[in-house]
């Protein structure tokens, strides 16, 4: 809807606008629906770097399940091909969305 990304793209998804507060509430329906009268007990949020993770928080918040979590895909750091032993960045960058979603 023209809002500014919150994340990194995904070429084979599109962009969802989760700053526009009427697709969140659409969202937040849907996931109550799915929940109320499918029966799904818990949501996995597929690529959330794609998008600030205080909507995944506020998606949570609205419709309590019973198990919730996010796919954080990040990138390790490696020199010359070997996988660095100070990964720290790649664990600030979890951590950092972790406490964005609540």
């Amino acid at each position: 809807t023209g809002n500014p990304k919150t994340g990194e793209d995904y070429g084979p998804a599109p962009n969802i606008d989760h700053r526009n507060e009427s697709i969140r509430n659409d969202i937040k329906e849907w996931l109550n629906y799915l929940r109320d009268e499918i029966g799904f007990r818990g949501w996995r949020f597929d690529f959330v770097k794609g998008y600030n993770g205080v909507y995944s928080g506020e998606y949570v918040e609205a419709t309590r399940p019973f198990l919730a979590f996010g796919e954080f895909w990040d990138t390790c750091s490696y020199t010359d091909g070997i996988l660095e032993y100070d990964q720290r960045n790649h664990r600030q960058r979890t951590c950092n969305w972790v406490d964005a979603s609540g």
